[in-house]
């Protein structure tokens, strides 16, 4: 956007659309009635399904803990994400729009788009590294992310989405493809368009999702790793359940994720069969921010009851029926492994993404 917004001139440059008529510009547009459609219709599904779990997580109950103020934050650049990568390709793609047809429009849309994922990357770093500062050096919790202090974090991931927004290199829709690229004139033969290309591509864009390639996984496995080993005494069928439980949650995020982000670094790189590959990855990233709330419903019981719970009855005031999911203790970590009444219940640490 600062190319947009200080230095328009380079960007009429870069992205110069004036040597075709709109109507000229629409002729290599592709109404993709399928794709179009399973877009808009990922795209509501999620978004319909994740507002009652930000109810949910909104209530004190819940948000008076740090994660469920982190993943409550990332709730919402979740559903941003949503609408700009699913709801408006979507109906991009009915219409067969190319990146000229609406230059402005999409450029800005992009770089919406584009902000998002880095914050949403941002957000799952950072939620990654208060479960495993939770669970080995509880008391740090107090100085790096209890109370007001976890709002630095989330401040933070809104930094780096206006970074972003701001500075990163933009790009546009395409029905060509069913996907953003950095180049407007995508798949329109080069003798048609008398533009070099050579320079559209993002170096940012490549580092971030190299980055997330490498932290997620290890944050998670280190994440793993430390829930086996500090529960290797416990002989409960409650502690080998929720074992099980945060091994499949903290694998199906980071995996959503970690697809995403290693496709996209994969065709940034590599020449690939884009029919297939780059809609997938499209959907991939769709999928990281819609996909969290399968994770919600299915694996967290306690997100799963209060949902329930608000479809049941809205009105009524809700009440957290698995308190023992969320229960403070004086001592942070505590909450998440005792010994005695309850072993381990991770519906809190575990929905974490």
């Amino acid at each position: 956007m600062d190319l947009y917004i200080f230095h328009h001139d380079e960007f009429e440059r870069r992205y110069n659309c004036s040597f075709k008529t709109f109507d000229e510009w629409s002729k290599y547009g592709v109404q993709n009635i399928p794709l179009g459609q399973l877009y808009l219709v990922l795209g509501t599904i999620y978004i319909v399904l994740y507002i009652p779990i930000l109810i949910v997580m909104s209530r004190p109950k819940l948000l008076k803990h740090s994660c469920f103020k982190i993943m409550f934050f990332l709730g919402l650049v979740d559903i941003t994400s949503t609408v700009l990568n699913c709801i408006v390709p979507g109906y991009l793609g009915l219409k067969g729009v190319v990146g000229c047809m609406y230059r402005d429009f999409l450029y800005i849309t992009c770089s919406t788009a584009l902000a998002c994922w880095f914050c949403q990357c941002c957000t799952c770093t950072v939620l990654a590294i208060n479960r495993c500062v939770d669970f080995w050096r509880p008391k740090w919790m107090i100085w790096l992310f209890e109370g007001k202090v976890v709002y630095f974090w989330i401040l933070l991931c809104m930094s780096y989405f206006f970074t972003v927004f701001f500075f990163c290199t933009s790009g546009f829709f395409s029905s060509l493809g069913m996907a953003y690229f950095f180049d407007p004139y995508f798949l329109i033969p080069m003798e048609e368009t008398p533009i070099d290309r050579s320079d559209y591509y993002s170096m940012f864009h490549s580092i971030n999702n190299i980055v997330i390639v490498i932290v997620l996984p290890a944050l998670y496995g280190f994440l793993i790793l430390s829930v086996w080993w500090k529960s290797r005494g416990a002989q409960s069928a409650s502690l080998s359940k929720m074992q099980r439980q945060l091994f499949f949650q903290a694998f199906w995020i980071c995996f959503l994720n970690f697809s995403a982000a290693l496709l996209y670094v994969y065709i940034q790189f590599f020449s690939v069969p884009f029919f297939f590959l780059i809609p997938l990855s499209n959907m991939l990233w769709q999928g990281s921010n819609g996909g969290a709330v399968l994770i919600y419903l299915c694996l967290n019981r306690t997100i799963r009851s209060g949902v329930l719970q608000l479809l049941c009855n809205p009105f009524a005031k809700y009440q957290e029926s698995t308190s023992s999911a969320v229960h403070p203790s004086s001592g942070v970590g505590s909450s998440y492994i005792k010994q005695g009444s309850h072993a381990f219940d991770g519906s809190e640490t575990q929905a974490a993404r």
